[in-house]
């Protein structure tokens, strides 16, 4: 899989610490996985709460089972460890879907089941939370916690942007209401690489070595991480 310039964003405005594991491979995939977040085209982000959102469960042997309203999924993945520049990749076989209700509305993890092409995939904790990002095409996104949410807090960070320059030299900034306070950038290992109190409109970037980046924005007591690749 090419690299590419691409923006990709998580977004959480939990409070506390924040660490960030990329472990290839890591047995923290196999476990229960509730539906945070979804983001299309780098746009909104719609997030999901409450005790009906989607849910996946993929097992040790790398299978598989979800349910999402009346539908439920059961499959195979596939594991790739070097799949750049993600931690690690799927590939999704012998997938099956049903509704048990007639309908058919809803089908939000359809979207990466039936994608016929390998799926990018990162695990971080954020906020002492397991999270796992899910990436279908370019900009299209779905995040995971190994806990259901009950509640979204007021997004404190509506409007703000991170976007690479196409050489990969600066991270430009956009915040119009001022939000951000400080941001720390980590590597994907977790190294802390970079503080900035009171950030400009751009960050230097040139003297960074390509790779995956997480960038943590700070305001008040709330947080928002969000995820840029350098070429």
């Amino acid at each position: 899989m090419k690299k590419r310039l691409l923006l990709l964003t998580l977004c959480t405005l939990l409070g506390g610490t924040v660490t960030l594991h990329a472990q290839d491979p890591d047995p923290r995939l196999f476990q229960t996985w509730y539906l945070y977040a979804t983001e299309i085209d780098l746009g909104d982000t719609d997030n999901y709460f409450g005790e009906d959102v989607p849910v996946m469960t993929i097992s040790p042997d790398l299978s598989f089972v979800a349910s999402e309203n009346c539908w439920e999924y059961e499959g195979d993945f596939s594991y790739e460890s070097d799949f750049e520049p993600f931690s690690f990749g799927l590939t999704v076989a012998n997938y099956n879907d049903v509704c048990s209700g007639g309908g058919s509305s809803g089908q939000i993890l359809q979207l990466l089941f039936e994608h016929p092409d390998p799926l990018g995939g990162d695990i971080f904790i954020v906020s002492g939370i397991e999270t796992l990002f899910i990436e279908y095409m370019p900009g299209f996104i779905h995040t995971f916690r190994n806990e259901q949410t009950f509640s979204v807090a007021e997004n404190t960070f509506e409007g703000v942007q991170l976007v690479m320059d196409t050489a990969g030299s600066r991270l430009l900034i956009e915040d119009p209401l001022n939000t951000i306070e400080s941001l720390n950038i980590y590597s994907i290992s977790g190294q802390r690489v970079q503080s900035i109190g009171a950030p400009t409109s751009e960050i230097q970037f040139s003297d960074k070595a390509s790779g995956v980046y997480f960038v943590v924005c700070f305001s008040g007591t709330e947080r928002m991480v969000k995820k840029v690749i350098k070429q």
